[in-house]
C-alpha cells in the first residue's frame, strides 16, 4: 500500500515556451474572523521544462528535471512530517553543529561527568565536515558516515548515545 504524498509536483505553462515546476502543499485550515481559510504553501523550483521538446536531449533534460522535482518533493514531505511530530528542534537547526557539540561537552564538564569520549568525537567531525556546517545541511547519510567513522576508525562505542542526544 503506497501512501499518498501531501506535496504535489505541478507544472505551470509560461509564455516563453517553458513550464515551471512547483511544489504545492495543503496544510489544512486556520480561522480568520470565524472563516476557514486554507493554508497553502507553494515552492517554485529553479529549473524549467521545455514545453515542446524538439530533440532527444531536451526530452532527457525534462525527464531528469521531473525526477529531481519528485526527490525534492519527498524531502519536503519528510520535513513536514518531522515538524508535525516534533522531531526537529528549530533552534538547533540555526546553530552550527560544532557549536552544539562544544556546548554539550561544556555541559558535561560543568556537571562533573567524564567528557573525554565526547571530546574525541569532536575531532573526527571536523575531519569529515566543514566546521560551519549546520544541522539543516546534514542528512541521514552524513550522520551515518560520521557514526560509522566513530565506530570503526575511532573505536568509540558511546557514539550511539551521543547521536541520540544530537537528534
Amino acid at each position: 500500500m503506497e501512501l499518498k504524498s501531501r506535496v504535489k509536483v505541478r507544472e505551470r505553462e509560461n509564455s516563453d515556451g517553458t513550464n515551471t515546476i512547483r511544489l504545492d502543499y495543503f496544510g489544512g485550515y486556520f480561522n480568520v474572523d470565524g472563516k476557514r481559510v486554507p493554508k497553502r504553501y507553494r515552492r517554485k523550483l529553479d529549473f524549467k521544462l521545455i514545453t515542446i521538446p524538439s530533440n532527444p536531449l531536451e526530452k532527457e533534460q525534462n525527464k531528469n528535471y521531473r525526477e529531481r522535482a519528485k526527490l525534492i518533493a519527498i524531502d519536503c514531505e519528510r520535513e513536514i512530517i518531522n515538524e508535525e511530530h516534533g522531531l526537529v528542534d528549530k533552534e538547533k537547526r540555526k546553530q552550527p553543529v560544532i557549536w552544539y557539540i562544544n556546548r554539550f561537552i561544556n555541559n558535561k564538564h560543568k556537571s562533573g561527568k567524564d567528557a573525554k569520549t565526547y571530546e574525541t568525537m569532536r575531532v573526527p567531525f571536523t575531519k569529515l565536515f566543514n566546521k560551519n556546517i549546520y544541522f539543516s545541511s546534514l542528512d541521514v547519510e552524513a550522520y551515518r558516515k560520521w557514526y560509522h567513522y566513530l565506530q570503526n576508525k575511532e573505536k568509540i562505542y558511546r557514539a550511539k548515545s551521543f547521536f541520540n542526544i544530537l537528534q
